[in-house]
C-alpha cells in the first residue's frame, strides 16, 4: 500500500510540475503581447528580460516543457532576438548540467530514498566511490543489450537527439536530461556544452534566418 501511495505521489508530482510549467507559459506570453509603441518600449524591454530569466529557470528544471515556453518565446520575439533564446537555452542546460555533476552523492541519495528508490539510491552510493573511468566501465558490464552498449558508446549524439526529441518531458526534459548528465558524470563539462550549443541550434537558427 505504501508503494502505491508514493507512485501515486510522485505522479501528483510530476502533474504539478508540467500543470506549473504551462501556466507559466501563460503568464510569459501575456507579457510579450505588449505592442512596441514609444510609452510602452521599457515596459517590453522588461518583459523581455524577466521572461528570458523565467525561461532559463525553468528550462532547468526537471518535467517542467521549458522547450514550449522557448518557442513561445521565438514566436512572440521574433527572430532577430532568436540570438538570446538560444543563448538562454544553453545556459539554462549547462546550469542543470552543473547541478547534477556538483550535487554531493549524499544528497542525492537522501532524495533517492526518500521517494522509495531505494535501489537506485544504493547505485549512487557506490558509484560515488569510483572515478570516472571505472563508473563508466561499471555501467557498460552492467548490462547485455547492445543497444544500451551502443547508447554508452555514442552517448554525446544520444543526448543531442534526447535533448530534440519531441516529448522528451516524458524522460524528465530537457533540464531533467541535462541534470541526469551531471549526475551520471559519463560527460565532460566541456564536451556537455559543445553537445548542447550544437543540439539547441537549429530552431533559433531557423527563427533567425526567416527574418533576414
Amino acid at each position: 500500500m505504501a508503494t502505491i501511495i508514493r507512485g501515486l505521489l510522485r505522479v501528483a508530482a510530476l502533474l504539478a510540475l508540467i500543470f506549473f510549467g504551462h501556466e507559466v507559459i501563460a503568464v510569459v506570453s501575456s507579457w510579450l503581447e505588449i505592442k512596441l509603441m514609444p510609452h510602452t518600449e521599457d515596459m517590453l524591454h522588461r518583459s523581455i528580460v524577466a521572461g528570458t530569466i523565467v525561461y532559463v529557470v525553468l528550462m532547468a528544471i526537471p518535467f517542467v516543457p521549458g522547450a514550449e515556453i522557448g518557442l513561445t518565446l521565438l514566436t512572440a520575439l521574433g527572430g532577430a532576438l532568436a540570438p538570446l533564446v538560444y543563448l538562454a537555452t544553453a545556459v539554462s542546460l549547462m546550469t542543470a548540467y552543473l547541478v547534477g555533476r556538483l550535487m554531493p552523492a549524499s544528497v542525492l541519495q537522501r532524495g533517492l530514498s526518500a521517494v522509495g528508490l531505494a535501489r537506485m539510491a544504493a547505485l549512487v552510493g557506490e558509484a560515488a566511490t569510483l572515478t570516472d573511468a571505472d563508473l563508466q566501465q561499471r555501467l557498460a558490464t552492467m548490462t547485455a543489450s547492445p543497444f544500451l552498449k551502443s547508447l554508452l558508446r555514442y552517448r554525446y549524439i544520444a543526448l543531442a537527439l534526447a535533448v530534440n526529441m519531441p516529448g522528451n518531458i516524458v524522460i524528465g526534459g530537457g533540464g531533467g536530461i541535462a541534470l541526469m548528465a551531471g549526475l551520471s558524470r559519463m560527460f565532460t563539462p566541456v564536451s556537455f556544452l559543445l553537445t548542447i550549443l550544437i543540439a539547441v541550434l537549429p530552431v533559433p537558427l531557423l527563427f533567425y534566418v526567416s527574418a533576414l
